[in-house]
């Protein structure tokens, strides 16, 4: 079964992707695990626009077939004729920090490719611009995804009243939830909030929450 686990982050990304006056390139940081490509895609699922998304560590053919390009003309000719990458779709690239010749057309993503959105991800990002490359600077927007804070897990294994309730940090609970609040934060410090983690140990346990 597929369980989706809303992020508290997950609108501010939707309304990044979904602005279609503003076609920065998005650049989600994170540490592996925390569930960066899963965010991404569970935020396409919804919006109902085409996208294409891979994953550059997974697939080494498209790696190879990007950093054979030539120029930005070059790559976007591969998209579209291998790719079949169409007008008005989202492109997305998972762990892009493993293709370095992206970093070389995150300019061009803006001033030449008006109608597509482009997302990259990548848990070392810094190796993404080699040193010595001018960061394209008002052509991209940046964000950090963390792993789950303790209030999302409660959400996501016991539902949303009981994290509504934490989010208003009452000065004082029942006994009973006390004791549960205490436990579960217990499992939480053991997962440590990362989805692979939480989603092993407890995705039997996951509520659906919108």
């Amino acid at each position: 079964m597929d369980f989706f686990m809303k992020r508290q982050i997950h609108d501010k990304l939707q309304d990044l992707i979904t602005d279609r006056a503003d076609n920065d390139v998005i650049i989600i940081e994170g540490a592996r695990q925390v569930g960066k490509s899963y965010l991404v895609n569970s935020v396409l699922k919804t919006i109902g626009r085409p996208y294409l998304a891979y994953d550059l560590e997974k697939n080494p053919k498209i790696r190879r077939e990007i950093s054979k390009t030539e120029d930005f003309f070059d790559f976007s000719a591969l998209m579209t004729d291998r790719y079949n990458l169409q007008p008005g779709s989202i492109l997305f690239f998972n762990e892009a920090q493993e293709c370095r010749k992206l970093a070389e057309y995150v300019k061009s993503f803006k001033a030449d490719r008006h109608d597509i959105k482009v997302i990259l991800t990548g848990s070392s990002m810094n190796r993404f611009f080699p040193a010595g490359t001018r960061i394209p600077v008002g052509r991209m927007k940046s964000m950090c995804i963390f792993s789950f804070c303790f209030s999302e897990f409660v959400k996501f294994i016991k539902g949303k009243p009981l994290y509504e309730y934490i989010l208003l940090a009452p000065e004082k609970i029942p006994e009973s939830r006390h004791r549960l609040l205490l436990e579960l934060f217990d499992d939480y410090m053991v997962t440590g909030g990362y989805l692979e983690a939480v989603m092993h140990s407890w995705g039997s346990y996951f509520v659906h929450v919108p």
